[in-house]
């Protein structure tokens, strides 16, 4: 059986291994047990290992299940969500609209400083390595906490195109002096090789939103 835990965050390399496992599964357990036939042809081992796949697997493929994931991963999240938004009058939409507008005229005033991170054109980038990048922004009437970093992911494809893998949150560094430059920290260690792009971007950041580009502005470095 497949583990429901995934071993990669990149789709791609979780279905080889998915299916590797799926090959190799059946050609060195189910086929055998098929062909272990006795005098009248009847493979009873294959015949028992089927009988036992269906007992267990079987309460996964019912509309039942089916309606539990759609509550458990959709409607009881936007139920909640409904219930927050409208609670105390609107109170959490009110603050939302006027935290946008806020923002939306102090975003343009958000500018790079200083970005530290090692050349990877000049040196080899080292599978296991830990390497350190520090991006400092000045904030202007934001705070850093309304403010978020990321680096991005993404894998060249022979089309030219770019696949996105995953992305990495950047950290912001505590400070005691009040400033309007924050600076923002990543540990990232490489986990596989390959030819792969790499971009930092910065985002309007608030736990409010449903999601955190809820408010469109975004800054690519």
């Amino acid at each position: 059986m497949l583990p429901l835990e995934q071993t990669y965050e990149n789709n791609d390399y979780q279905n080889e291994l998915d299916a590797e496992i799926v090959y190799s599964t059946i050609e060195n357990e189910i086929a055998p047990l098929f062909y272990d036939q006795d005098d009248n042809g009847i493979p009873h081992n294959w015949i028992k290992h089927i009988k036992n796949s269906i007992d267990k697997v079987a309460s996964n493929f019912t509309m039942n299940r089916q309606l539990t994931d759609y509550e458990e991963r959709f409607y009881s999240k936007l139920y909640k969500r409904a219930l927050e938004v409208r609670k105390n009058n609107y109170q959490m939409a009110k603050e939302i609209v006027q935290w946008k507008q806020e923002i939306s005229r102090a975003w343009e005033n958000v500018e790079v400083i200083e970005v530290k991170m090692p050349s990877i054109y000049k040196e080899q980038v080292t599978i296991g390595k830990e390497y350190n990048i520090e991006i400092s922004l000045s904030c202007g009437t934001l705070s850093p906490e309304e403010i978020g970093v990321e680096m991005i992911i993404a894998a060249e494809k022979d089309d030219n195109q770019k696949e996105f893998l995953r992305k990495k949150t950047f950290e912001l560094i505590p400070s005691d002096m009040k400033s309007s430059v924050a600076t923002y920290k990543l540990k990232y260690v490489s986990e596989q090789s390959g030819s792969y792009s790499i971009g930092v971007r910065i985002f309007a950041k608030n736990e409010l939103l449903a999601h955190q580009q809820d408010s469109g502005l975004v800054k690519w470095l």
